[in-house]
């Protein structure tokens, strides 16, 4: 029998259970009605635990400690409704469980958060060679996801219906543990979750490039093209990397102009395009100073997470044997592939046209010695979808995240069962978010949705 390790807290008996009625949601109004002025809804930090989680769910592999977070502030007892927030690629932390406070407050509802494995401290081995990252895979990550659910269920005080939420690739993972598990999750909320998993995709470039806009974008050109003339100077080569990445330049050409292509891509993809557009106004003279002072002004480089919560990273090879940091690359490289590649309209890019699905392939065979397994990926996890055989799960896109070229856009053309939110301007995970009385009026908007879909999902 498995032994855990867990954080519980007592907790007094509550007057209801009862999940509110829909005319009781607070928050309308777009920022402007009622109850935006009770905005931002506040959360005390949530309690923190650890579980002890099986390295893989198909065999004897021993067992690791994963962390998890949870709140039972909002709710009424412990058959309350709970929202099972996923985290993915990157450290899990409290804020996770908070940017569910105003939701949690509207249903009356408790807040669970657990950390992937693999990331943060919920790591299977304290080394992550090649041969460790056999087990981070899609199927463990949700059955994951059960594991705990069945225990939290029978041993912490959230006993109630549970409704996952996620962005980016914990969106996916929300939506797929609707469709694996709907014994145990009511419906799902996917932000931004580009569940089209596809080998690569241009649509990436294209939609940064029109969040840039015509001008800002051809300004970058003019500037990846100066990045190319410095890399072909050994004295300016180093100074040039090291002030756009953080480190002197290493690799092949193609590997050096995708280091500049990030500056764009990371600003575009969470909401910061103006940022670097009007850095390169003001060097329009010298379009790649204009990136460098974008860069320096940010404080990150483009490797770094730019938002918590929302973070689909780049594409960071590892260090030898090592995938500490280099973790969602093999995620790339073993089932999703998603290489991010050039546009195929020349005019309508900011990535050089060495970046194309071959520099990718190249980079997985090399590191990882495999090509993403994407046709078993897909018929393990998006056929359903496609198939109309998953219901109750909201997906949600901003029309200027790149990464909704593989997501559900359009109500006309989703399967049945899916229903889909689209934010205008939106950024990548804008909707997922505690609520401020400044949100953009479709987030409030999505907000409700959600408040709406979750009470149907819940009875």
């Amino acid at each position: 029998m498995k032994q855990y390790l867990v954080a519980v807290a007592l907790l007094g008996a509550c007057a209801s259970t009862a999940t509110p009625d829909r005319d009781d949601y607070p928050f309308s109004g777009g920022g402007k009605g009622d109850g935006a002025d009770n905005l931002p809804v506040q959360m005390a930090p949530p309690i923190a635990g650890w579980f002890t989680q099986d390295v893989d769910h198909d065999s004897a592999a021993g067992t690791f400690a994963q962390r998890y977070w949870y709140s039972t502030e909002f709710a009424r007892g412990p058959d309350s409704p709970v929202i099972f927030y996923f985290c993915g690629e990157a450290a899990c932390d409290p804020w996770y469980a908070t940017s569910m406070a105003d939701s949690a407050l509207a249903l009356h509802a408790s807040v669970v958060v657990l950390e992937h494995r693999y990331y943060g401290a919920s790591l299977p081995y304290p080394d992550e060679t090649l041969e460790h990252m056999k087990y981070l895979t899609i199927h463990n990550a949700l059955e994951d996801a059960a594991t705990f659910e069945r225990y939290a269920r029978a041993n912490l005080p959230l006993a109630g219906k549970w409704i996952a939420v996620g962005g980016s690739y914990p969106g996916m993972l929300a939506a797929f543990y609707r469709e694996t598990h709907p014994e145990l999750v009511v419906g799902a909320w996917a932000s931004s979750a580009p569940v089209d998993v596809s080998l690569s995709f241009w649509g990436y470039d294209t939609i940064v490039t029109t969040a840039l806009g015509e001008t800002c974008a051809g300004r970058f050109r003019v500037a990846l093209g100066a990045a190319e003339d410095a890399y072909n100077d050994p004295d300016r080569r180093d100074v040039v990397s090291h002030q756009i990445s953080g480190h002197p330049a290493y690799g092949s050409l193609a590997d050096y102009l995708q280091s500049v292509s990030y500056v764009a891509e990371g600003a575009a993809q969470y909401g910061q395009q103006a940022g670097l557009c009007a850095s390169l106004a003001n060097h329009r003279d010298q379009p790649l100073d204009g990136v460098i002072a974008y860069v320096a002004g940010t404080g990150t480089q483009p490797h770094a997470a730019l938002a918590p919560g929302k973070v689909m990273p780049v594409l960071a090879a590892p260090a030898g044997d090592n995938f500490a940091g280099a973790e969602w690359f093999y995620q790339v490289c073993s089932e999703v592939g998603f290489y991010q590649t050039h546009s195929l309209d020349q005019g309508h890019t900011v990535m050089s046209w060495l970046i194309d699905e071959a520099y990718w392939a190249d980079q997985c065979q090399t590191w990882v010695g495999t090509q993403p397994a994407i046709a078993q990926t897909r018929a393990s996890y998006v056929r359903a979808l496609d198939d109309s055989e998953v219901s109750n799960v909201l997906f949600v896109n901003g029309t200027l995240d790149p990464w909704s070229a593989l997501s559900y856009t359009s109500q006309a053309l989703a399967p049945d069962g899916i229903t889909v939110a689209t934010i205008a301007g939106g950024s990548h995970c804008s909707d997922l978010e505690n609520l401020q009385p400044s949100s953009k009026p479709d987030v409030f908007a999505v907000h409700q949705q959600f408040y709406e879909l979750a009470l149907a999902w819940l009875k």
